[in-house]
C-alpha cells in the first residue's frame, strides 16, 4: 500500500500532509529542498525513472521548476510525528475502530488479515454444505467438488482451503478447527497489542500534562534534534499538551528549531496551538487568554520572554473543528546564534527548557 486514503482522518487533512505526487495522505514522508512532501515509495518511483525529474509541486506554486535528485530529498520525521497525533478510523466499513494515527497501521494489518480469514471461513463452510454439511461423512468429504478459488483472495489461501476442506478425514477435522481458532486468537492478540500501544501513548500524555495553564517543556537530546531540523528536514516538534484546568482549554506548543518561513535558517520559531478538547462545548470562544513564552536561561536567569494577546478575529483562537487550530506565535522568537552564547545557558547538557504560561485569572 502506498499512501493512505484521506477518508480515514476524522478532520480534514491539511495539504502539507498530502503526497504531492498522489494527493493521498503521506506514508513514510520525505521532503524536497523546495519544501514539497512525498511518500517514500512515490519519490523513489520518481527518482528511479530518470536521473533528474521536475518536482510536481513547483509549477503549481511558483513555476520555479525545481529539479529533483536523491541529494535533494530528506526524510521528514517532523511531519510523521505531527501525523501521529491525528485521529483516524479504520477503512474497513464493518470495523468501528477509532484511534491515533500512531497505531493505525498495526490495527489495519490485523483488520485486513481478519477480513481474509473471514472470507476463508465462509468459503470453507460453503464447501462443507455442498458435501452434506457433515464432517463425519469421510468418503464424501474426501471426494468433494472442486473448490471455487474465487471465494478466496490468493493462491496460498486456496491451497490452505483445499488442505482443510478436501483432504482431511474425521480425525483431522478437529485439528483443522483448532488451527482456525488459534488463528482467530492470534488476530485478537494483534488488536490488543495495538490498543495497548495506543493506551500507553495516552497514559504518557496524561502523565506529562499540567492543568494550571503552565507547560514546562524539556527538550532533551537537543543537538540531534537541531541537526535533524537543519539537515534532515525534521522541521517541527510538538510539546505534550496541557490545560488551563481540569475542564479547561487543551493546548500545546510547536517549535521549529531551525526557524519557519521568515525565520528559516536564522531564528528559532515558536508557536501556540489550541487543540480540540473534551469540554470545548462549555468554554468561552474565541480564546482570549494572554500567552507568554519563556526560553529558560539555565545559568543566570536571563530568560528570553515574549507574550501576545489573542486576536479574537483570528481562526487560530476559534473553537477547533479539527484536531488542532492553525498555530499562532513568533517566527522570529530568538536568533539562532543565541543558542551558543557562552554568557548564557539556553542549552545546557544537551537540553533546553521552554515554558509556556497561559493567564487563567479571568477564566
Amino acid at each position: 500500500m502506498t499512501g493512505y486514503p484521506l477518508e480515514i482522518f476524522q478532520s480534514r487533512l491539511p495539504s502539507r500532509y498530502k503526497c504531492t505526487a498522489g494527493h493521498h495522505a503521506l506514508q513514510d514522508p520525505y521532503q524536497t529542498d523546495c519544501g514539497h512532501r512525498f511518500c517514500k515509495a512515490c519519490i523513489d518511483d520518481i527518482l528511479n525513472r530518470q536521473e533528474y525529474h521536475m518536482c510536481a509541486g513547483c509549477p503549481e506554486d511558483d513555476g520555479c521548476g525545481e529539479k529533483l535528485s536523491k541529494a535533494k530529498v530528506y526524510r521528514d520525521t517532523g511531519a510523521r510525528r505531527d501525523m501521529w497525533l491525528m485521529t483516524v478510523t479504520c477503512p474497513n466499513n464493518s470495523c468501528r475502530w477509532r484511534g491515533t494515527f500512531l497505531v493505525f497501521e498495526r490495527h489495519f494489518e490485523c483488520c485486513r488479515k481478519k477480513l481474509d480469514k473471514s472470507t476463508f471461513n465462509r468459503a470453507m463452510q460453503r464447501a462443507e454444505n455442498a458435501n452434506g454439511a457433515s464432517p463425519t461423512n469421510t468418503a464424501e468429504h474426501r471426494t468433494s467438488q472442486p473448490f471455487n478459488s474465487g471465494d478466496l483472495g490468493c493462491r496460498n489461501q486456496v491451497e490452505v482451503a483445499r488442505e482443510h476442506v478436501h483432504n482431511v478425514g474425521v480425525l483431522d477435522y478437529p485439528l483443522a478447527m483448532l488451527d482456525i481458532q488459534l488463528s482467530r486468537l492470534s488476530l485478537r492478540l494483534g488488536h490488543l497489542n495495538a490498543t495497548q500501544d495506543e493506551l500507553a501513548v495516552r497514559i504518557q500524555a496524561l502523565e506529562d500534562a499540567s492543568y494550571d495553564g503552565v507547560l514546562t517543556w524539556k527538550i532533551a537530546d537537543f543537538n540531534r534534534k537541531m541537526s535533524e531540523a537543519t539537515f534532515d528536514r525534521s522541521l517541527s516538534s510538538y510539546s505534550p499538551h496541557f490545560f488551563t484546568g481540569q475542564f479547561g482549554y487543551k493546548m500545546c506548543a510547536c517549535i521549529y528549531l531551525n526557524g519557519y518561513r521568515i525565520g528559516n535558517g536564522n531564528h528559532v520559531s515558536i508557536f501556540f496551538v489550541i487543540m480540540r478538547g473534551e469540554y470545548d462545548a462549555i468554554l468561552k470562544w474565541p480564546f482570549r487568554q494572554k500567552v507568554t513564552f519563556m526560553w529558560i536561561d539555565q545559568s543566570n536567569g536571563k530568560h528570553i520572554v515574549k507574550s501576545f494577546r489573542p486576536d479574537s478575529q483570528s481562526p487560530s483562537f476559534k473553537r477547533p473543528t479539527g484536531d488542532m487550530n492553525i498555530a499562532f506565535g513568533f517566527p522570529l522568537f530568538m536568533p539562532l546564534p543565541m543558542l551558543d552564547d557562552r554568557q548564557h545557558a539556553y542549552v545546557k547538557d544537551d537540553t533546553a527548557f521552554l515554558r509556556v504560561v497561559v493567564d487563567t485569572t479571568d477564566i
